[in-house]
């Protein structure tokens, strides 16, 4: 073997152990991502009841510690893409059901009540949204990610904050 035919199969070995590695953290990532999602949902179900002061209170000092919800539209129904518009351009502001539909319809769509509130359902539950009382959310950080920024490496999203 020459030295060259040595060096490209170290080169190689180095390739595919760096993939493997590659491999192990987005599947650890992957994990971690999992869990902070869970205890997320739990911290936010668990204060449902509060009274309403120190919900508020414990929602603020909750809310200036999390980075913006990612919310990935690659797969996502039109309906959906534009539900999330409709809630990031509120951000701050409190909405309902009806609310949204109305800006579903200007926007020429025609909203199905159910998946409207599914789908602030969800994103209540992802935590881009929080529910202020029943029907009425308020928008909190939410990072949009659509198939333009996989295009874009390095681009992380869009940032709603």
């Amino acid at each position: 073997m020459t030295e060259t035919t040595e060096f490209l199969e170290q080169l190689l070995e180095r390739v595919a152990h760096s993939e493997d590695r590659v491999r192990q953290l987005r599947a650890d990532l992957h994990r971690a991502t999992l869990k902070a999602d869970r205890l997320r949902e739990t911290f936010l179900d668990l204060i449902d009841d509060l009274p309403e002061a120190d919900r508020q209170w414990l929602l603020d000092q909750f809310w200036r510690t999390q980075d913006p919800v990612r919310i990935d539209t690659r797969n996502a129904s039109p309906l959906f893409r534009e539900i999330l518009e409709v809630v990031r351009q509120r951000r701050g502001e409190c909405l309902d059901r009806e609310a949204v539909d109305r800006q579903l319809r200007s926007a020429g769509l025609k909203p199905d009540p159910k998946k409207t509130l599914n789908a602030l359902d969800h994103l209540r539950q992802r935590g881009a949204l929080r529910r202020v009382e029943r029907g009425r959310y308020v928008v909190n950080g939410i990072e949009i990610i659509t198939s333009d920024d996989l295009e874009n490496e390095g681009n992380e999203g869009f940032d709603a904050r």
